[in-house]
């Protein structure tokens, strides 16, 4: 989740933990994963450490195509990795789901639906229309806050690319993290603008990392 987690490792046996790429022997990173989807744990050698991660769970309403829905998992973990990156190493869990997770085994939920006419959003929190050119939506009530991207989005090209619709996932989920809206956000850059863009820009950085402590439930 997007806590900060740590995990006591015995220095004893760090050697065989050690994942490739992320250091050497005395300043090294090492991963430990629970259950694969839920927890990674990392541990600096020389001393612990707690590293940003983020479980981001995608709900498909319409059963895509498994070759589409794997490349645009992969997409979204690529971008989302790059939001989290700075100094330490962060942690992305992407899961593509047919139904909702439950409640608090997830940090953000991007639901995946055919086309602004089939608004999961509109079903569940009823409010003015949405244009029928957007790429995707974002929408909060009270506590509460969904956001969805469209399989047809009729504002883009026909054609759309896993990497066009990952970009889209990524923009609404910069809506739903960081509250701000279009005046607010669209003017930022990179896969913040409208229509978003990569590559992600350090205000991008910036911008999501200091908002996942305040990541607002989600419409499930």
């Amino acid at each position: 989740m997007s806590k900060f987690e740590s995990l006591d490792v015995d220095p004893n046996r760090a050697q065989e933990h050690l994942v490739s790429g992320f250091g050497s022997p005395g300043r090294a990173v090492f991963i430990y994963c629970c259950q694969q989807d839920l927890c990674d744990f990392f541990y600096r050698w020389g001393g612990l450490t707690s590293m940003p991660s983020i479980t981001i769970t995608v709900v498909d309403h319409i059963n895509s195509a498994t070759k589409l829905s794997l490349l645009i998992q992969r997409h979204i973990e690529e971008i989302f990795s790059d939001l989290l990156s700075s100094d330490d190493v962060g942690v992305v869990n992407v899961r593509w789901m047919t139904s909702s997770p439950a409640a608090g085994d997830q940090d953000l939920v991007l639901h995946f639906v055919k086309d602004v006419a089939s608004s999961y959003i509109a079903q569940n929190m009823p409010g003015a229309p949405i244009s029928s050119n957007d790429g995707g939506f974002t929408r909060s009530r009270g506590d509460v806050t969904g956001s969805e991207f469209y399989r047809f989005p009729a504002g883009f090209p026909k054609g759309t690319t896993a990497t066009g619709y990952a970009k889209l996932a990524a923009h609404e989920a910069m809506h739903n993290v960081t509250g701000l809206g279009n005046a607010q956000l669209h003017g930022l850059g990179g896969i913040s603008s409208s229509p978003p863009q990569l590559p992600v820009t350090a205000d991008n950085r910036t911008l999501f990392q200091n908002s996942l402590s305040s990541i607002p439930n989600q419409l499930l």
